[in-house]
């Protein structure tokens, strides 16, 4: 705004004019909003989290925040307890990964498939459900889901 302002030719900013401490006053303001609003979208991340926003998600998995590791092990620990599973891929993880893609199942194998019996959608169409099924699950094991 102060450029803008002396480049009009209109005011002459020396410094200790009111019209100065008025802009300083902004400048300080909007700072502070800027600053927030930057922690805010680093917040948002896991990867880039602050201390005090990483233990708000340490606490979605645990019941009390990590106090101790460095940030990038507690933020690693939050990374993986946010992937659908590591290891390998038992019956449980499998429900899990249905209900993260939108349907309440239980599964089971069945001649050498991997069956959902789906007992509901959790705000997602069939097709939607299926879609998200199709990219979790292990690729090399045929499943289908069968709803109610």
């Amino acid at each position: 705004m102060r450029r803008v302002m002396e480049a009009s030719g209109v005011y002459k900013l020396t410094g200790d004019s009111p019209l100065d401490w008025e802009l300083d006053a902004y400048t300080a303001g909007l700072k502070t909003v800027w600053d927030r609003a930057e922690a805010l979208e680093r917040d948002l991340f896991v990867q880039t989290a602050g201390e005090k926003a990483l233990a708000g998600w340490e606490l979605l998995y645990r019941l009390q925040a990590c106090a101790s590791g460095s940030l990038e092990e507690r933020r690693g620990a939050v990374i993986k307890a946010l992937s659908p599973y590591s290891g390998p891929a038992s019956l449980g993880v499998i429900e899990n990964l249905a209900e993260a893609c939108g349907v309440k199942a239980k599964a089971e194998e069945a001649e050498g498939k991997l069956l959902l019996r789906g007992e509901k959608l959790l705000g997602v169409t069939e097709k939607e459900a299926k879609r998200m099924l199709e990219q979790v699950l292990p690729s090399h094991v045929p499943w289908e889901l069968s709803l109610p």
